[in-house]
């Protein structure tokens, strides 16, 4: 039987693997489908591992990820990139993502936030979370280039572009922009 660390150290291992950009795509399309909560998680989970391997790229390439790399983003170690909004704040402050995106992401980390620590079980129906996710402005963005004139935006709830899809519209949309972000 396997030492409780080796344990531990594989699940990280198996946890650590990354999706390709296609299985990407496959995940955030299924999310639509999901439960609320699962929706909201896995959404932010995505945008946040996005962020860590944009910010990834501008770290010194010497090192290797068991050097260093990997003890700033690690949870186990308090790593001083190990949360969502630590990743934001670096990302911001490097000029990868404008005060705007800033706001979205942080607003996208409040909703993710909201339905992985609150014991009620919230859903994307609710009039607040609609709001927020409606807010976000590369939503408004992506609806204002397909011809949605923003009149008739708060019309959307109910129709085939409830809230889940907003927030998952959001998500995708910033983390194709941060996969192509690249150090000047």
């Amino acid at each position: 039987m396997p030492s409780r660390s080796k344990r531990a150290k594989s699940l990280r291992a198996l946890f650590a693997q990354i999706p390709e950009d296609d299985e990407i795509l496959e995940i955030l399309l299924d999310l639509a489908t999901q439960a609320d909560r699962i929706a909201a998680i896995v959404g932010g989970a995505i945008l946040e591992d996005r962020l860590r391997r944009t910010l990834m790229r501008y770290l010194t390439s010497g090192l290797s990820v068991d050097d260093h790399q990997d003890h700033l983003f690690s949870e186990t170690t308090n790593g001083p990139l190990s949360t969502f909004d630590a990743k934001t704040r670096l990302a911001y402050c490097l000029g990868i993502i404008n005060a705007t995106e800033k706001s979205d992401i942080d607003n996208i980390r409040r909703i993710r936030n909201g339905f992985a620590h609150s014991i009620p079980h919230h859903a994307f129906g609710s009039m607040e979370i609609y709001n927020a996710c409606i807010d976000l402005n590369i939503v408004k963005e992506s609806l204002f280039s397909a011809g949605v004139i923003p009149d008739t935006v708060t019309s959307l709830r109910g129709n085939f572009l409830g809230a889940k899809g907003l927030y998952v519209l959001a998500i995708g949309q910033y983390h194709w922009r941060l996969r192509i972000h690249y150090p000047s």
